[in-house]
């Protein structure tokens, strides 16, 4: 009988414990300025004012403006942070992509997601660009490969390799 009420002192205490730590977390951010906050990462929270979303730290720094659409998860250490602007194909416009560590690279010129593909693999974006052409970009949101208009699909990188499909 005492084992049991040690273990349910002991659970009774950690969730208070659990719950005072979140409780700080968000009382170092300003609550009256966003609608929302959500944890992001270590460190990195989602926020969202007028409809539109961005990353900020826990003492309130912006890190991705507060202008974004979407931010999809993380996949080999990135996040894509997209715009509400589409393709005639539908695809959000990459507005540039985050760091787990919490650097944010924009991106300089217009590129849009592909379906199903919108995360970096072996350090390679596929992409459509302004005029709907697929390639490729790097980690600096350079075009890297294709981009001349006869790729009719590609795929991520793998391992080094990637298929492409010709017109």
């Amino acid at each position: 009988m005492m084992k049991i009420k040690v273990v349910g002192l002991t659970v009774l205490f950690s969730l208070l414990s659990l719950s005072m730590t979140a409780q700080s977390i968000v009382w170092q951010l300003k609550p009256g300025n966003y609608s929302d906050i959500v944890r992001f990462g270590p460190d990195l929270y989602q926020v969202t004012k007028d409809g539109n979303i961005g990353i900020i730290h826990s003492d309130g720094s912006i890190v991705v403006p507060v202008e974004c659409d979407e931010i999809t998860g993380f996949y080999e250490h990135k996040a894509l942070v997209l715009g509400s602007q589409t393709d005639a194909e539908g695809n959000k416009r990459i507005l540039g992509y985050l760091t787990d560590k919490g650097q944010y690279v924009p991106f300089s010129a217009t590129f849009y997601t592909l379906e199903g593909l919108a995360f970096y693999s072996d350090d390679m974006l596929p992409v459509n660009d302004a005029k709907g052409r697929r390639g490729y970009l790097d980690e600096k949101g350079i075009p890297v490969l294709g981009f001349k208009g006869k790729w009719s699909a590609i795929a991520p990188f793998t391992e080094g390799y990637a298929v492409v499909s010709f017109y």
